[in-house]
């Protein structure tokens, strides 16, 4: 599977939950590495070694450095931490609903953090911090909270 890393730079701990979505449908593979696509066109790819094998269809993208999925290939982590990453952060990021947990911290993404990312109802992290996001952080985090009465946990912008 992809990378098992964890964030040392951060000082939050992840929850150990994996209860699964019921809020929404999944959406299917091909739309996962579509928008998967998207992140890396919108970044102009990377320099660091995370991306080196983005978008290579050969192989699960749960293969892909940087995304772990759960057991039906489902994306639940992206961890592109400290990757030289530059561009903007899709909106279509809101679209990969079993996401809990994204770490994008240092590196350089521009533009907002997109609202969509309010959308993902498993989020229970979200590392955007030592980036060059402009404007306001989105309302709609502040709104996350699961069908089980869970909410994100742990939320670093600077």
């Amino acid at each position: 599977s992809g990378s098992s890393s964890s964030s040392s730079s951060s000082s939050s701990s992840l929850s150990g939950s994996s209860s699964s979505s019921t809020s929404g449908s999944t959406i299917s593979i091909e739309q996962q590495y579509e928008i998967l696509n998207s992140v890396s066109v919108s970044t102009g790819g990377a320099d660091g070694p995370e991306l080196q094998n983005w978008g290579n269809e050969s192989i699960s993208f749960c293969d892909w450095e940087g995304i772990d999925c759960d057991e039906a290939g489902n994306i639940n982590m992206l961890y592109l931490e400290n990757q030289n990453i530059t561009g903007s952060l899709p909106a279509a990021i809101g679209d990969l609903t079993e996401l809990q947990v994204i770490i994008l911290n240092d590196n350089n993404f521009s533009g907002p953090i997109p609202s969509e990312i309010g959308q993902l109802k498993n989020l229970q992290y979200l590392g955007l911090f030592n980036n060059d996001f402009t404007g306001t952080v989105p309302s709609e985090l502040c709104d996350i909270t699961d069908n089980y009465g869970g909410v994100l946990q742990s939320l670093l912008v600077d």
